[in-house]
Order: C-alpha cells, then sequence, then structure tokens
C-alpha cells in the first residue's frame, strides 16, 4: 500500500499534479474537530475497505444490480454495466485478476467538474460521519482530488484533497490504478465531490456509515463483516 491505513490525516491541499477529492460538511467544525481525509489507498476489493471495527451501519453500494439504489444518496451519473471501457473494481466479478471490465461502475462524463454524491438531510439516522469512494478511471495521467462541502450552503467546499497522480494511460479496464478516497467529520458528511482535469470519471464501492435497515437490504449495499475490515 502507498500509505499506512486508517492513517486519517486534516484536510490540505497537495499540489502534485493529481486527482481530487472533497467532501461538503454538515457544519463548520470546532478546532481540533475537522474533517479528516484518507487516502489515497490502493483497492482491490470489498477487503480493502478502511473503516474502524465496530462503526454503526456500515454500508458499501457497489452497483453490481445496475443501480444506485441506497436511500437518501444521490449522484449525477449513471451506472455502466461489463464492457471492455469498464473499471469495475477488480473483485467484484468474483476474481482479482487485473481486470475490471466484467463489473459494474459509476460514471460522469465531465472529469473536470467531478462526480459527485450528495447525502440527503432527512436520511433514517441523519448524515454519514464517514464516507469512502473508490477511483478507478478518468482522463490519461490525469490528477485526482478530493472535496469535501460543508452546510447549510452546500456549495461551499473544504479546501480540496490532493491533487495525486496514480492514473495510468488507458482506459481499458486496468485496475492498478484504483485508490480508494475517503473523509471523516463528526458533524456529518453532506456531499463528496471527486474530480480528474480531462474525459470522464469512473468511481466504485460507494462507503458510508449510519445506514438504516433497509439502506444495509438494498441488494448492493454489503452488510458489516469485522472481520473484513483492515486495522
Amino acid at each position: 500500500m502507498t500509505q499506512a491505513r486508517n492513517a486519517w490525516t486534516t484536510a490540505s491541499t497537495s499540489i502534485l499534479g493529481g486527482m481530487l477529492f472533497g467532501v461538503l460538511l454538515a457544519a463548520p467544525a470546532a478546532a481540533g474537530m475537522g474533517p479528516s481525509y484518507l487516502g489515497p489507498d490502493e483497492y482491490t476489493s470489498e477487503a480493502d475497505a478502511v473503516i474502524e471495527p465496530g462503526t454503526f451501519g456500515f454500508c458499501i453500494e457497489n452497483f453490481e444490480n445496475g443501480s444506485l439504489d441506497v436511500p437518501g444518496v444521490t449522484g449525477n451519473g449513471g451506472v455502466v454495466g461489463s464492457g471492455g471501457l469498464t473499471d469495475s473494481v477488480d473483485g467484484d466479478d468474483g476474481s482479482i485478476d487485473g481486470s475490471g471490465t466484467a463489473g459494474h461502475s459509476y460514471f460522469y462524463g465531465n472529469g473536470t467538474a467531478g462526480v459527485e454524491f450528495t447525502f440527503d438531510l432527512a436520511r433514517t439516522n441523519g448524515l454519514p460521519t464517514f464516507v469512502g469512494i473508490v477511483w478507478t478511471d478518468g482522463g490519461y495521467n490525469a490528477p485526482v482530488t478530493s472535496r469535501p462541502s460543508m452546510r447549510p450552503n452546500q456549495s461551499v467546499l473544504v479546501t480540496p484533497y490532493g491533487p495525486f497522480l496514480h492514473a495510468d494511460a488507458s482506459n481499458y479496464g486496468e485496475t492498478a490504478e484504483d485508490r480508494f478516497y475517503g473523509a471523516q467529520n463528526p458533524a456529518g458528511i453532506r456531499r463528496i465531490v471527486v474530480s480528474n482535469p480531462g474525459g470522464g470519471i469512473e468511481v466504485d464501492h460507494l462507503q458510508l456509515n449510519a445506514a438504516s435497515c433497509a439502506e444495509m437490504r438494498t441488494s448492493t449495499c454489503a452488510s458489516p463483516r469485522p472481520t473484513r475490515w483492515s486495522r
């Protein structure tokens, strides 16, 4: 792995010419209680999920039934099925073999604007305090950045995390470039945005906590498996 698991860092900008990841926070954080980020970390299957043991209502949306169906979550892209250009998380097809073409993923055509997921304030258990996503593909050699957003002004994003360089120069489902990006905030997370300049952007394995029983029973949400969490 490129970084130690659970090595959470406070929000900062690192200009490495890479990808961007962002999160919209539920409220301004108190001193010493700001958002923290994890990653980018290599990720090949659900076994690589990074979350503290015992986290309440942990859920992974892997899109393998062809839809985003976690209640209270909306996205700006769409699910794509298996094919020569699909880049799902490697293990979703049952085999870790360096290819993601046989699984499903979530795609948005404007990588510069970024793919985003928004969490409804009316979710049964409130906003998640942990959110993660796996970047799987984008523009050739594109830098990746993540950004959080902050309530009540949904347009305000916390300082970007990234960019980071790990993308390759191919769009044919190779998985060695796949990286997990995570964020946590005690006051809750309203929205996440992941972007890369040029082309589209593809992600997989949306992860969140505070999932309700209904969320846990959706066909693409994984029940918590403490033995498979990374320590």
